[in-house]
């Protein structure tokens, strides 16, 4: 789905008419919303998000549910906070697409090159204290259908055919058929609540001086799942194709001393794991394939799908059973 383009003037038109902000406006990166930062006139910064036409209102309704939910507990974590319209409500209108606004968080998001076993960890208990403070959010039943829900991972399974590599393809679409076969059945016994649902580098801020994890921004994926899939989701960026657990194993203890994971999730991790990183190689060729190469998203993705193939292949080599055993 081609996200909207409206030009800064009309964006800024509306931002003063509907929240009563003006100022000076950037571009940002965005699968599918136009995402803008705003340098308010008043000292302000502000993202504003404008979501295609014809998404669900109720999305865009749950997303924001799930942060004023967030604003009502003592997290401890920077998080954006949703601003209100001049007329109370937390969204508003341009020319028939969803305008939303919401605060921008202070901090470095992280650097892919310069993880460490440190901000490995950070990030397992930061994410852990995250999923505690989303536990009793009530989604009211409301299911979301998003490409990059791991429930619905065997989606991918028509999309394959976009990656030219047939070696890649061949690892794809077995760990798919691994997923369907010992993965999905399991998936209904896991518990289950809200989840940021995509805490990769990009969307997580840090104190880089003190290895710490600080907060998570862009909550647009967050839907109900099981809870370790938050975790293999995060998980699948912490990537180190010579040493695979160098990253990971500190993030899951991290993790898991805050919220202890079952031995269930903990021996589905190294599936799940992989059904993420299939998804981004897979969602990288279709969109190549479907959307061309000026999408200046799939620059970025493009970027990283290499690190995503050979992460793949590592975890591949690696047995389930011992990679369990050395997880924590």
């Amino acid at each position: 789905m081609q996200g909207p383009d409206f030009s800064h003037q009309s964006v800024l038109a509306a931002l003063y008419e509907q929240f009563g902000l003006d100022g000076e406006l950037s571009a940002l990166l965005g699968e599918r919303d136009q995402n803008l930062r705003l340098a308010a006139s008043d000292g302000g910064r502000y993202v504003i998000k404008i979501s295609p036409r014809g998404e669900s209102r109720l999305d865009a309704d749950f997303q924001i549910r799930a942060l004023r939910h967030l604003e009502q507990r003592d997290v401890g974590l920077g998080l954006p906070r949703v601003v209100a319209a001049l007329d109370g409500r937390y969204s508003a209108d341009i020319g028939g697409n969803l305008l939303r606004v919401v605060t921008w968080v202070d901090g470095d998001v992280l650097r892919r090159d310069a993880l460490t076993p440190a901000i490995a960890a950070s990030l397992g208990n930061a994410l852990a204290t995250l999923g505690q403070a989303l536990r009793d959010f009530d989604n009211g039943g409301q299911a979301r259908e998003l490409d990059w829900d791991l429930q619905r991972a065997l989606g991918l399974r028509e999309r394959t055919p976009s990656i030219g590599d047939a070696s890649v393809r061949a690892e794809v679409e077995g760990v798919l058929e691994e997923f369907a076969r010992d993965g999905l059945p399991r998936m209904s016994r896991l518990r289950r609540q809200v989840i940021h649902n995509d805490a990769n580098p990009d969307n997580v801020l840090s104190n880089r001086m003190d290895q710490a994890v600080t907060g998570f921004i862009d909550f647009g994926d967050v839907l109900e799942a099981p809870l370790v899939a938050d975790v293999a989701i995060a998980g699948s960026y912490l990537r180190d194709d010579r040493e695979p657990l160098r990253l990971l194993a500190p993030f899951v203890s991290a993790y898991h001393e805050v919220t202890p994971l079952t031995a269930e999730e903990l021996a589905l991790m190294h599936l799940l794991l992989r059904v993420r990183l299939a998804t981004t190689v897979t969602m990288a060729h279709w969109r190549a394939a479907n959307l061309g190469h000026e999408d200046e998203y799939l620059q970025q993705t493009l970027q990283e799908v290499g690190d995503a193939k050979r992460f793949l292949a590592a975890l591949g080599g690696v047995g389930q059973r011992e990679f369990t055993r050395q997880l924590l």
